[in-house]
Parts: structure tokens; sequence; C-alpha cells
């Protein structure tokens, strides 16, 4: 976010702490997606996601009044809500969990693309977590996050030719592990 986004950002954050039920909307265009995939990611099921979604921003709208800080922050403080929302979901799914063998069928036409989503996020995630921190955070600004090469280099104390680089071979990696 350059300077002027984040003065624009700023005032929107302002505005909704205010009540501004506009300002806030603008807050959720801006963040809905992101905060969607990383619930995505998290939990591989995109009806999940979306509601978990959903309760975060609530979370958020409810919280905003108290918040303290500006964009930057803002960041981190709605990914805080988010990641705690995702760990409340499985401990509350872990205690209400059945039996396999009293678990409904799948029925014959659900879509066989959403298992294959869930296999391929699987295996994502291994390949993801088998690269050193170093990449894994890399891709994780880049592509979760969806940060510039130059905000990437701000947070990881390096040149952006460094970056693109650790990038460019993080891919690679992930590509080999994948077998394309």
């Amino acid at each position: 976010m350059d300077r002027e986004d984040s003065r624009y950002f700023n005032s929107l954050l302002k505005a909704a702490q205010k009540g501004n039920k506009t300002a806030f909307g603008k807050i959720y265009e801006l963040w809905v997606e992101r905060i969607f995939r990383f619930c995505l990611k998290n939990t591989g099921n995109r009806e999940i996601a979306s509601d978990l979604t959903s309760e975060i921003f609530l979370k958020v709208w409810q919280a905003l009044p108290d918040f303290i800080g500006d964009g930057k922050s803002f960041s981190a403080w709605a990914y805080r809500i988010a990641r705690n929302a995702v760990n409340d979901y499985f401990r509350k799914s872990r205690l209400s969990a059945i039996p396999i063998e009293e678990a409904p069928e799948i029925p014959a036409e659900s879509d066989p693309f959403e298992h294959f989503d869930i296999a391929f996020d699987s295996k994502l995630e291994g390949a993801l977590s088998s690269l050193s921190e170093e990449f894994r955070r890399a891709i994780e600004l880049r592509y979760i996050k969806e940060l510039s090469f130059g905000q990437i280099a701000k947070r990881l104390h390096k040149k952006e030719g460094a970056v693109r680089t650790i990038i460019h071979r993080a891919l690679q990696l992930l590509r080999k592990k994948l077998g394309e």
C-alpha cells in the first residue's frame, strides 16, 4: 500500500470506527477476498470458509470502535481475528465430531471437483510446510496477503531483487514437490 492508499484506508478506518457503515463496506470490499482465502486455506471447505468470513467481519465490525492503530496494524489485527475464528471452528468441530460410521454419505450428485480441491489444498499445504521458513513467509506475503515485491522486501528486510529470487526459488521447489 503506498502512502496515498494508506491515507485513504486510514480515513476509511476512522470513519468506520465512528459507525460509518459505508466506510466499513469499503473496508470489507478491500479485505473480504483475502480473509476468505485465508479461511479456505485453513479449512479446505468453501462453505465453511464463507461462513467463517462472515463471522470474522461481524467480529471486526463489533470490535472496530476499540481498535487502536492504522492500516498497517489493521492487517495483523484482522488476520488475528481470522486465525482465532478458524481455531475456534476446529475446536468446536472436534467436540461435536461424530464417528465415521454415523457420518452421512456424500450424495452422488455432489461436485467431484470440490474433493479434488480439498485433496490438492492438502498436498499444497504439505509441500509448503516442507519449505524453509524464509520461502514459506515470502510465498505467504506474495500470494496470500498479495503484497508487492517492494512491500515484502521491507517486511523481510531484504532488497527487492533478493525477494524476487527467493519467491522464484520457492515456486521452483513447490513445482518440483507437486509434480506440476
